[in-house]
């Protein structure tokens, strides 16, 4: 069966190049598994915001990676492995999987099929447009990058944190993200469907 992969590295908004790969029956072939670990170090290597990594010596990360890579027989484990590798750099929104996954557990916006042109994030404790797709209804309504958004529907930040569901870990980046997660699904809906919370 074929299946495409995306490499999703959000913390720089790209969703970038797909590969076709054949899952056999105990998962992908070492030849795909490699294509996939190149694909996916070679990405972050030309397109990561930081030259220096974070500090992290990312050829010493493909010296590392690569024979572990090569011995996963796994599909999960394969992909346990790559985020392993991506979380080192120690980036918020960096990972990789399968679409047919990542439509369940990442940011609705990037499945939505009708969108009103507009990304938000949680900078400083506050609501702020941080994107504004060029002739969405955002941008024909005046929305501009930078702007502060106080409430949404009549739900201020505060509102939202009380309904957002925290999962696992427990740190601060991943308590933004799942807060985030909670106020794009409130204009966007949950993934897979058109209808908003």
């Amino acid at each position: 069966m074929n299946r495409i992969i995306y490499i999703l590295i959000v913390g720089f908004a790209v969703l970038v190049n797909s590969c076709r790969l054949q899952e056999t029956k105990n998962g992908m072939t070492k030849s795909e598994r490699l294509a996939l670990f190149d694909q996916v170090w070679n990405n972050v290597n030309e397109q990561f915001y930081d030259p220096d990594f974070n500090g992290v010596d990312w050829q010493a990360n493909y010296d590392k990676y690569k024979p572990r890579i090569e011995n996963c027989t796994q599909t999960d484990s394969l992909f346990i492995l790559l985020n392993t590798m991506l979380f080192d750099l120690n980036s918020s929104h960096c990972g990789v999987g399968m679409i047919s996954e990542m439509e369940k557990n990442v940011s609705p916006y990037l499945f939505a099929e009708g969108t009103i042109g507009i990304d938000i994030r949680i900078l400083d404790d506050e609501m702020i447009i941080t994107k504004v797709i060029h002739e969405s209804v955002a941008a024909l309504s005046g929305l501009k990058p930078g702007y502060l958004i106080q409430k949404i529907d009549g739900l201020s930040l505060d509102d939202f944190r009380k309904s957002t569901i925290y999962k696992p870990p427990f740190n601060d980046r991943n308590k933004k993200f799942h807060l985030t997660t909670e106020v794009l699904m409130h204009i966007y809906g949950k993934p897979g469907t058109g209808e908003r919370q």
